[in-house]
């Protein structure tokens, strides 16, 4: 895969083939998260909650399973598009990551009506959200860090705790202002959907 095809891919599971394992446990599990959250189901929200917080280390993984044991595959069935929900369960387990790739797959395979295909685009555009472009690293120098005081890294954090994404564009501001790679302030102003997980705040606040 190119540089050029990542940036516009809407095929997960060739991204996710792409990365072959250079992405963490915890941006799959927020990647996870993120094509889970808005449905209509307690359930599923239930989850998103919990998997975030295991993402950030406040929730132990016996406590999840004591509190959200594995769903009934009846009940997954009713449930639309259940392999997100699933996906959350199996991250619980770093053995069952590699199952991921084959679970798009064979999403795919199942055929792509128009739903379907505007699904796999969301999901393309998290995983990127999450992932950053595999082919450009940006660094965050010294002199960023500490522009204004550490305004960036206050700006960030604000942003992170309380998923207030509507800030971004202000972060972007102030990282064009510092001297930033340009990557990191044009993903501020891209309009999204972003996510917790979002890998410009990741960077700035040192999280992997």
């Amino acid at each position: 895969m190119t540089e050029a095809e990542w940036l516009s891919s809407n095929d997960p599971a060739a991204m996710l083939a792409h990365l072959d394992g250079r992405v963490s446990r915890r941006q799959l599990l927020l990647f996870a998260c993120a094509c889970a959250r808005g449905w209509d189901n307690p359930a599923a929200e239930r989850g998103v909650e919990l998997g975030e917080r295991l993402a950030d280390g406040k929730f132990r993984e016996r406590d999840w399973r004591k509190l959200f044991p594995p769903v009934p595959a009846d009940l997954l069935a009713q449930l639309p598009f259940n392999f997100d929900f699933g996906l959350i369960q199996q991250l619980i387990n770093p053995r069952n990551i590699g199952d991921m790739t084959a679970q798009f797959a064979a999403l795919r395979a199942e055929g792509q009506p128009r739903a379907r295909r505007a699904l796999l685009r969301r999901q393309a555009r998290f995983l990127r959200e999450v992932v950053g472009n595999p082919f450009h690293h940006p660094e965050l120098p010294e002199a960023v860090r500490t522009f204004e005081g550490g305004l960036i890294g206050r700006l960030a954090e604000a942003i992170y705790e309380e998923q207030d994404y509507a800030r971004l564009g202000v972060l972007g501001d102030a990282l064009e202002e510092a001297g930033a790679d340009a990557a990191l302030a044009e993903h501020c102003h891209d309009e999204g959907p972003h996510v917790r997980g979002c890998w410009v705040i990741d960077l700035i606040l040192g999280k992997a």
